[in-house]
């Protein structure tokens, strides 16, 4: 994952050159997740994005503790370091997230069922989308793309009839498939009243034997 977030921290610096930390607002939808240890990339992180390799640290006012293993939408600020790392400035729980499930005995076996669940606007278009590594570019209002262009997949669309998509599918019995990490993100896009979409955060799983 390391190699992932060098990569995607010189994308975002080769496309925005002129930006300073102070002026790079990025917005994105997390699982805020506490650090037993801050990493050597960014030695004053307390918290990361789960599934991500982005770290967080709290800005003036934000008590990130608050948020920790809650699904929330933040603002923060770019800090250029070798891991993508934002020092919170806004934060407040979502209800439109993603979350994925192991539903069998034995969690992400071969062969058992995962239910991918997405909770967005009545009647939204959900993307469903899949990915082997985790990524970083922000894209302003619309969010913040966390999943590895070069591996991403995208399986299909859904309607939200009821605010929320559940697709449930089963593991491959396939010991190839054993130790790989799959990735999602969710989004929506919306068309009435208006037009208007937004990424939303990842999860992912690891598959076991």
């Amino acid at each position: 994952m390391r190699k992932a977030s060098l990569v995607s921290c010189l994308i975002v610096s080769l496309l925005l050159p002129s930006v300073l930390e102070a002026q790079l607002v990025v917005e994105l939808t997390a699982k805020v997740l506490k650090l037993a240890k801050a990493p050597t990339c960014s030695k004053n992180a307390t918290h990361a994005v789960s599934c991500t390799d982005i770290v967080l640290l709290a800005g003036k006012g934000v008590n990130l503790a608050n948020f920790e293993n809650k699904h929330v939408s933040l603002k923060g600020k770019l800090l250029l370091r070798s891991c993508p790392t934002l020092e919170v400035t806004e934060i407040k729980t979502t209800g439109y997230h993603l979350k994925i499930t192991a539903l069998d005995s034995g969690g992400f076996k071969l062969g058992n069922r995962v239910r991918f669940r997405t909770r967005a606007p009545f009647l939204s278009i959900v993307p469903w989308f899949l990915a082997a590594k985790p990524f970083f570019l922000p894209l302003q209002s619309f969010g913040t793309l966390m999943l590895d262009p070069l591996s991403l997949i995208y399986v299909q669309n859904n309607i939200a009839l009821f605010g929320s998509v559940t697709i449930t599918v089963r593991i491959p019995n396939d010991k190839a498939l054993i130790g790989a990490l799959v990735f999602s993100q969710g989004a929506f896009v919306t068309l009435l009243p208006s037009i208007d979409g937004r990424l939303l955060n990842t999860d992912c799983f690891k598959i076991i034997n």
